[in-house]
């Protein structure tokens, strides 16, 4: 299955919207949910940006085979209004069809996902996955090669979020799996249906203090039996 992938996105922008240096997308009037919240699988996913985190609704994409939507501080999308001080750093939200009944990848799809990459750390934050990689040849000028992948299954839908930060960056460290965690858990509650959702709202990790917790390098149980691993389509998701 072809995914749409995150590469031509981040190339536009990936070094201005590291920068601090953006062009702004939005128009002056701009309301907030415009700028932090857009639709995504034809509805079924909802995405939510975290605090400080705007959406670029240019580079929104949508397709039978899976949508794509690009995050940034706000202030480099133009929306200085909206920015309280967070990290430069871009996020990506990913989503691809599968069986609704479909469990959530565990640590080790995603980390079987990731080949070729290395993976350099592990962890889990709340039910999340947490890899942090170095791919072979980098990513985009301007942007860190090493980066954090997550993902998890959500109305029928898996949703693949990664998170990028400057290269070189001499600022403060950003704690991407805390910030994962958040953006997780803001999609998970604003998509969640009566009942159906219920168990996966109530594990989603907490909002702001999410740390893993496996130390680097810890290696997660296999799968469980009868789980139908879904680490091709994540692999997909993030070429």
């Amino acid at each position: 299955m072809t995914i749409w992938t995150c590469r031509g996105p981040l190339a536009a922008l990936g070094l201005a919207l590291l920068t601090g240096c953006g062009d702004g997308v939005f128009p002056s009037g701009a309301t907030f949910d415009q700028a932090t919240r857009a639709d995504l699988a034809g509805g079924a996913i909802h995405l939510q940006a975290p605090s400080g985190y705007c959406i670029d609704r240019q580079a929104l994409h949508r397709a039978p085979y899976g949508d794509f939507a690009l995050l940034a501080r706000c202030d480099t999308l133009g929306l200085r209004s909206f920015f309280p001080g967070r990290n430069l750093a871009l996020i990506t939200v990913t989503t691809a069809p599968q069986r609704t009944e479909a469990p959530s990848p565990s640590l080790a799809d995603l980390e079987r996902s990731a080949s070729p990459a290395r993976v350099i750390e592990t962890g889990m934050a709340g039910d999340l996955p947490m890899l942090r990689l170095d791919p072979p040849g980098g990513v985009v000028g301007g942007i860190a090669p090493q980066h954090w992948r997550s993902a998890f299954a959500l109305n029928g839908q898996l949703v693949a979020l990664a998170l990028y930060a400057p290269e070189n960056d001499a600022g403060p460290v950003i704690d991407a799996p805390a910030l994962l965690a958040d953006l997780a858990g803001r999609i998970r509650r604003a998509s969640a249906r009566p009942d159906e959702n219920a168990a996966a709202v109530a594990a989603a990790a907490p909002e702001a203090d999410a740390k893993p917790n496996a130390k680097p390098g810890t290696k997660q149980p296999a799968n469980r039996v009868g789980f139908i691993s879904p680490f091709k389509a994540i692999g997909g998701l993030f070429d």
